[in-house]
């Protein structure tokens, strides 16, 4: 009887305890992804980055999507402090590449939410597209971003290019000057609009990114 009443006990105190955790936020939920996605990216540093370069086959590299100018001008953009990649150019990246192709570089640097943040104009497969509405989804709550969410929009007029039959890298259009960011904001997100300059300095740069934590 003694041993009924504690397995008893046990068991509903492990059902009260279970209900009593309470549920992760979206937001908060996006940052822990976020932050686990920076954790384990294999670049983190200069360093690291040269070592992939060193011992990476080309055919095996991320890079090796990009034409030559583009990849070096994408490498020479990225910046590192302590706490891994603070910045870089996506200029070529949205130019070049698809979404999918896009995220495979991100990933190396723990940065692929900050899809999110650009229009890449060669869409062309199921995968890309359900790629930039997750991406979209993440950073805003919703898969409809409207205009300055940048999610991805059905709609010829807007939204981002599906590419068509085209293997033409379209030029994308120069961006309006983005508003500044919010001293006071500690949310963790990144700036589309921003190059890291500085410790704690993000500086106007179109199809630049300012990581959280520049």
């Amino acid at each position: 009887m003694f041993k009924k009443s504690l397995v008893c006990c046990v068991l509903t105190g492990a059902m009260l305890g279970a209900v009593s955790v309470p549920a992760m936020s979206a937001p908060k939920a996006v940052q822990t992804a976020s932050r686990l996605d920076r954790l384990l990216a294999p670049i983190k540093s200069k360093q690291d980055l040269e070592r992939y370069l060193a011992v990476t086959p080309e055919y095996q590299s991320a890079f090796s999507v990009l034409t030559p100018a583009s990849r070096r001008a994408f490498i020479d953009s990225l910046t590192f402090n302590q706490n891994g990649l603070t910045g870089f150019s996506y200029r070529d990246l949205q130019a070049e590449l698809t979404p999918t192709q896009i995220d495979k570089i991100l990933a190396l640097f723990g940065a692929r939410n900050t899809i999110a943040l650009m229009q890449p104009v060669r869409v062309v497969s199921a995968k890309d597209r359900k790629l930039i509405a997750a991406r979209s989804f993440s950073r805003c709550g919703s898969s409809e971003c409207g205009e300055d969410g940048g999610g991805y929009s059905d709609d010829p007029g807007g939204g981002w290019d599906d590419g068509g039959d085209s293997n033409e890298p379209a030029e994308p259009a120069e961006p309006p000057s983005p508003p500044a960011p919010d001293p006071n904001d500690t949310t963790d997100k990144d700036v589309a609009g921003y190059a890291c300059t500085a410790r704690a300095t993000c500086e106007v740069k179109n199809f630049s990114i300012c990581r959280k934590g520049c």
